[in-house]
C-alpha cells in the first residue's frame, strides 16, 4: 500500500495558454496582445476575465507539507524547466505517495485543470482516478466531493457545497485573522510572467498555500479534529520554520507577525476562560478566606498547573476584621499563560 501519512496543501498559478488561444480563436499579435484579447472576449461573454480550464498554462505549483496530524513541516515550490516537467513531478508525487490533498477551489479548478494539462503531455495519474485501492472506494477517493478524506476543498466544504457562494480565499482569510494576499494578486501573475519574474510568482503561490494551510487548521479546529493547543502549536512551528528557513521571502514577516497576534488572542481567551471557571467554582463552594497552602490545594483540584498561574500577596486592610482573619493571607490570581513549550 502506498504511503498516506502526508498532507499536501497545494496551489497552482497559471497564465493564458497563448498557443491554444491562437489555435482555437486565431488571435494574432505577441503573447501579451493575445492574452489581452482573450481577457476582453471572456469578460464580455461572462463578466469575468477568468478563462476556461483548457486555456490555462501552469507556471507554478507550491505546497505546504504537513504530517498526518496537520503539524507544519515545510513550504516550497516545485522546480522545473518546463510546464510538462512541473506537472509530471506533481502527479508523480500523487501516484507514489497517495497524499491527502488540501486546497481552496482545487476541486473546482486546480485538479481538473492539471488533468487537462497532463493530457497535453501524455502523462498518467491513475491514483487520482482510483476507487478501489489504498483506502479508496466508490464514495471515498480523490474525486469524491463530500468526504474530504483524500481531497478536502476548503472552498467547497466551508461554503456547504454551493449553499453559500462567492467565497474567495483572500476575503475569508482576512475575515478570520489570517493575512490573505498582501502584495500580489492572481491578476498580476501573467504580467510577472511576461517580465520573467518566476521567483516572484512562486513566492506569491507559496503565500497562498500558507493562507490555505492556516485556514485548514481553523477548519479542523472548528470541526473538533484538533484541539486549541494543537492549533497554537502548529502555528508556532510554522512561524519558527519560516523565520529560520525563509527569512528572505516577503511573506515571512507578514505571517510571523500575524501568528504572534493570533497566539496573543488565544492566550487572552484561555486566560479569561480559566479565570471564569475558577471564579464560578469558588462561588459555588462559598469558600471563606483561606491560607496560601489551602488555596494552592484547591487550584490543583481545579486543574490549574503549577508554574502557569503565579500568586502574589495582596496588601490587606486589618481594620474592622476579626483577629483570626487578620492572620490569614489572601491572594490575587495573575493571568495564566499557555505553556506551548510543554506541548
Amino acid at each position: 500500500m502506498k504511503k498516506t501519512n502526508h498532507i499536501c496543501i497545494f496551489d497552482t498559478e497559471t497564465i493564458p495558454d497563448v498557443d491554444a488561444l491562437r489555435a482555437v480563436y486565431g488571435y494574432e499579435g505577441d503573447d501579451a496582445s493575445v492574452m489581452q484579447q482573450a481577457f476582453e472576449v471572456q469578460k464580455n461573454k461572462t463578466g469575468s476575465e477568468f478563462l476556461p480550464i483548457n486555456f490555462h498554462k501552469v507556471v507554478a505549483i507550491s505546497a505546504v507539507m504537513a504530517d498526518e496530524f496537520g503539524k507544519f513541516e515545510r513550504v516550497n515550490s516545485i522546480k522545473a524547466t518546463s510546464e510538462g516537467e512541473l506537472i509530471n513531478k506533481f502527479i508523480s508525487f500523487i501516484n507514489s505517495q497517495n497524499p491527502r490533498l488540501i486546497s481552496f477551489n482545487g476541486r473546482g479548478f486546480d485538479m481538473p485543470m492539471l488533468m487537462v494539462r497532463a493530457m497535453k503531455y501524455n502523462l498518467s495519474c491513475p491514483t487520482y482516478f482510483d476507487t478501489s485501492g489504498d483506502g479508496k472506494d466508490k464514495w471515498t477517493n480523490y474525486r469524491s466531493r463530500y468526504d474530504g478524506v483524500f481531497h478536502l476543498d476548503l472552498c467547497d466544504h466551508i461554503g456547504d457545497f454551493g449553499a453559500a457562494r462567492g467565497i474567495g480565499l483572500d476575503a475569508i482569510c482576512k475575515s478570520v485573522n489570517i493575512p490573505g494576499k498582501y502584495d500580489t494578486h492572481g491578476d498580476d501573475v501573467f504580467r510577472l510572467y511576461l517580465q520573467d519574474e518566476i521567483e516572484k510568482i512562486e513566492e506569491y503561490c507559496e503565500s497562498d498555500t500558507l493562507n490555505t494551510y492556516w485556514l485548514f487548521l481553523k477548519y479542523e479546529l472548528l470541526r473538533g479534529n484538533i484541539t486549541g493547543l494543537d492549533y497554537a502549536n502548529h502555528l508556532l512551528v510554522m512561524s519558527e520554520w519560516l523565520d529560520e528557513n525563509k527569512p528572505e521571502q516577503g511573506y515571512t514577516e507578514v505571517f510571523c507577525i500575524a501568528i504572534d497576534n493570533e497566539l496573543e488572542r488565544i492566550n487572552l481567551s484561555q486566560t479569561r476562560q480559566n479565570n471564569q471557571q475558577i471564579k464560578v467554582k469558588l462561588e459555588q463552594e462559598a469558600i471563606s478566606p483561606i491560607s496560601k497552602d489551602e488555596l494552592n490545594s484547591k487550584l490543583d483540584k481545579l486543574g490549574v498547573q503549577k508554574g502557569v498561574t503565579n500568586l502574589k500577596s495582596k496588601p490587606k486592610n486589618p481594620q474592622n476584621q476579626p483577629q483570626e482573619l487578620q492572620e490569614i493571607e489572601t491572594y490575587d490570581l495573575e493571568l495564566p499563560e499557555i505553556d506551548l513549550d510543554s506541548e
